[in-house]
């Protein structure tokens, strides 16, 4: 099991950003940010970084070409032989055309590149969110952790494309440096050595914007949330109902104002760092240029070297601003990028051994023995506190309590998306911690009281139950016939073809009740050995309360069920009732015997009797 925080802590306990070892690191990001890009296309990865290395040695030859130029117009026999001047002219041209050709592919394969870079890297964040354990995932750190990798993800490319850049850079410098080293060396050390400051700045920039991204992640989640608040259609409408825009507005609005003012501060840090940085190249750009000044002067350099050279010199510090800049990205994307990698990295833990045994296809019982089960959070309560219970094949077994007694923990613990920190599940004797989860996820099936509403098809939100059966049309109707929705899907212009919610063009908006009634009938087409409904009446009326329950037996066949009410009448057919209060079963039995207890599951059923079933109370108060 995972756990993510500090020594002393887990859950939720926050962090603090930590330097990641700067360029040691750097040949293993890269490595991961170069695999992930190949994966995702190799011809078009190499194509890139090919065409970059042409453009960059193409710069070398265009100063050739510039000092060949000038030669060639300063020769007295220009006006009689003009041949070498067109053919300097010539090559200038076509090596121009070639270089725009080349910039306009390479930008076209780029932006194609990242497209499929981007679609991998998320499929990456997918595998990890989508096999983390339930009780970790809901965590905030967890969260934070999956926000920084999905925003690392988004520099993947980045990487890729800049370290090519910096390809090109080095070959452009090169080409450069050998040209102007032939010139002049000395120009030559002092260009590089004017890169230094500006080198310098730029590494604490990136350590800077890390800092600041790291630290306002929390803050960035909840202004998102906020906002959210205004912009989804389930919410929307309680905000107005509740005239709560002026409120979440001005929360919205202090939220923004302090990520401002710590940007602020940070933008300052920026300038005055980078300023130092542009000051000290500037000093050394000044002393180059004062350099080949007193070289022409004093005849070192003829004019036409003094002019290759000056366009060198500019050629170079241009190269060497860009290579600057592309380490300083590299540097502050590898940063970015550890985040990722460690986000990435707990995949292969995540993943199940092969061979994993998996149970029998049906069963006899399932058991639970001494279930104990936390949250991750800091000084939670045990939800769960020495569960012991039994289903047995066919049987309606009952869970009441009183909200927050652990009624739906119980459920997610039974269908395995949560684990017990202790205790065993048991179906037929077999702990199901030994089994394949795939296995126990495929045997199980769950109506949870805040039950999904994918925005598809009828007929795809009832065949989701089980998807690879989801072109079997004349079962999903089955289902749907025996959960009550066919009638009014039916009656849609598209049927089982119409688009729910009308999120999207031609979408019907549907009621709470009728996606309860969808949400049912994705459970009778699951057709799973063990059936959880958490509250699956809720949205009901009471006569379609009334005849589900009635009808619970023979829609569910010899199927296991599991019943989570908060309305008693609903339970009194189950085969045994489990009470459970503060995540403990302190009452079991069928609704006769518990009554006859006295107990609170009397208590309850007596309260709720007399304030919903005036009839039923008073016959009660007779007996």
């Amino acid at each position: 099991m995972i756990f993510f925080g500090g020594p002393g802590g887990r859950g939720g306990r926050p962090e603090a950003p930590r330097e990641h070892g700067g360029f040691r690191n750097l040949p293993r990001l890269f490595r991961t940010a170069f695999s992930l890009v190949w994966s995702a296309d190799p011809r078009r990865f190499t194509q890139t970084a090919v065409l970059q290395v042409l453009s960059g040695a193409a710069v070398g030859i265009q100063l050739l070409i510039t000092r060949n130029l000038i030669a060639a117009v300063l020769d007295p026999t220009v006006s009689v032989d003009p041949s070498p001047l067109v053919t300097q002219l010539v090559a200038m041209v076509l090596l121009e055309a070639g270089q725009q050709f080349i910039g306009l592919y390479q930008t076209q394969q780029q932006q194609v590149l990242s497209e499929l870079v981007q679609r991998r890297a998320a499929l990456r964040i997918v595998d990890v969110a989508s096999q983390i354990e339930m009780r970790e995932f809901e965590t905030p750190l967890f969260q934070d952790r999956m926000q920084r990798a999905q925003f690392a993800m988004q520099r993947l490319f980045q990487v890729v494309f800049n370290t090519v850049r910096m390809i090109g850079s080095m070959s452009a410098i090169l080409g450069v440096a050998i040209a102007l080293y032939l010139l002049q060396p000395l120009l030559l050390v002092i260009v590089v050595a004017g890169a230094v400051p500006a080198w310098v700045a730029n590494m604490a920039i990136s350590r800077a914007v890390y800092r600041f991204m790291w630290e306002m992640t929390p803050d960035d989640r909840k202004r998102s949330y906020v906002m959210s608040l205004f912009t989804a259609r389930d919410i929307a409408k309680e905000v107005r109902a509740f005239a709560l825009t002026s409120y979440l507005r001005r929360l919205y609005e202090r939220l923004s104002d302090e990520r401002v003012a710590r940007l602020i501060r940070h933008l300052r840090d920026r300038t005055r760092i980078s300023f130092l940085g542009s000051l000290g190249s500037a000093v050394m750009t000044a002393g180059a240029y004062g350099a080949l000044a007193y070289f022409t002067v004093t005849g070192r350099l003829g004019l036409p070297e003094a002019g290759a050279a000056a366009a060198a010199v500019n050629q170079m510090r241009g190269q060497i601003g860009g290579l600057v800049g592309s380490l300083r990205e590299l540097y502050e994307s590898s940063l970015f990028l550890y985040d990722a990698e460690a986000f990435l990295a707990m995949l292969p833990s995540l993943r199940r051994p092969a061979g994993l045994p998996r149970g029998p296809e049906r069963f006899d019982r399932i058991e639970l023995r001494d279930v104990r089960f936390t949250y991750p959070t800091p000084k939670a309560p045990p939800a769960l506190r020495g569960i012991s219970m039994r289903i047995d094949a066919g049987e309606i077994v009952a869970l009441v309590g009183e909200n927050g007694s652990g009624k739906t923990t119980l459920a997610k613990v039974l269908s395995g998306l949560y684990r017990p920190d202790s205790g065993q599940v048991l179906w037929d004797g077999t702990d199901v911690a030994r089994l394949d989860p795939d296995w126990l996820h495929d045997r199980v099936t769950v109506v949870f009281q805040d039950f999904a509403r994918f925005m598809l098809t009828a007929k795809e939100n009832i065949g989701l139950g089980r998807v690879e059966r989801i072109d079997d049309v004349q079962a999903i109707v089955d289902a749907a016939v025996r959960s009550g929705a066919d009638g009014f899907i039916r009656e849609w212009e598209a049927g089982y073809d119409t688009v729910l919610g009308p999120v999207f063009t031609g979408g019907k908006d549907v009621s709470i009740g009728q996606w309860q009634r969808i949400a049912l009938a994705r459970a009778f087409f699951r057709e799973a050995p063990l059936v959880i409904l958490d509250e699956p009446t809720a949205a009901l009326d009471a006569r379609a309360e009334h005849d589900l329950f009635q009808r619970m037996g023979e829609l569910f066949h010899d199927r296991a069920v599991l019943l989570i009410s908060h309305r008693f009448s609903s339970v009194r057919p189950a085969d045994r009732i489990y009470v459970l209060h503060d995540g403990e079963i302190v009452e079991e039995g069928t609704h006769d015997l518990l009554m006859r207890l006295g107990g609170r599951y009397a208590e309850l059923f007596t309260l709720q009797a007399k304030a919903y079933f005036p009839e039923e109370y008073r016959a009660l108060a007779g007996t």
